[in-house]
């Protein structure tokens, strides 16, 4: 089993346990149009699609708006767009939960739009030992010190980087995972391909049930 030698799995959002890349450009797209009479492209969409959430949209909507009123016209239209779990995430995560690991999700996504997706997909967001959105740090992926807080909480436990691992979509993952001394593996959804991770001889899964097999 592929995280037998791990403590504690920690999971990207976006592309790793929730496909939300086709809907939610798809939602940035009528945002940009319906609000701020922007045409926002794919093009630029695949430029800045990862980056902290507060940031990206800045770049979506070509600051045309306070971060406060483009997230919640943004937001507004989040029954449109629901984002959907992949069909093992839910089964893994109750697995984990039931066999005492210690499970974590650090994304660039906000904590909020995080915990409502969960809560409205009947994700067992309310085990999860750490969700970390991307105003809960100063630092976001890349930079290994995203993964700061998470290793100050497991090193209470007696649980070192050596024992954790990340999964992810994004060359971004592997970067800061690696940085901070933690196991990655990747499952290539996003805009990263297997070919990417592999020619850095990362594993790579197909799906999230090969973690538990």
């Amino acid at each position: 089993m592929l995280i037998s030698p791990f403590k504690a799995i920690l999971f990207d959002f976006d592309e790793t346990l929730v496909e939300a890349m086709n809907v939610k450009w798809k939602q940035h797209q009528m945002t940009a149009k319906q609000f701020y009479n922007h045409e926002l492209t794919e093009e630029v969409i695949r430029t800045y699609w990862g980056m902290p959430f507060e940031p990206m949209i800045e770049l979506f909507y070509d600051k045309k708006d306070t971060i406060e009123n483009m997230k919640n016209n943004y937001h507004s239209l989040d029954d449109q767009f629901p984002k959907s779990p992949f069909t093992d995430t839910i089964p893994v995560l109750t697995y984990l939960q039931n066999h005492s690991y210690w499970t974590g999700i650090i994304t660039s996504m906000t904590k909020e739009s995080v915990v409502k997706d969960m809560k409205e997909s009947g994700m067992p967001y309310k085990k999860i030992n750490l969700i970390q959105g991307s105003t809960d740090s100063q630092f976001h992926k890349p930079d290994p010190r995203v993964f700061d807080p998470a290793i100050m909480m497991l090193k209470v436990l007696d649980i070192s980087p050596q024992e954790m691992i990340y999964i992810g979509d994004d060359i971004r993952d592997m970067q800061a995972a690696q940085g901070a001394g933690i196991h990655f593996i990747a499952i290539p959804n996003g805009l990263t391909s297997k070919e990417d991770f592999t020619s850095h001889n990362i594993h790579c899964i197909a799906t999230l049930s090969e973690l538990i097999r």
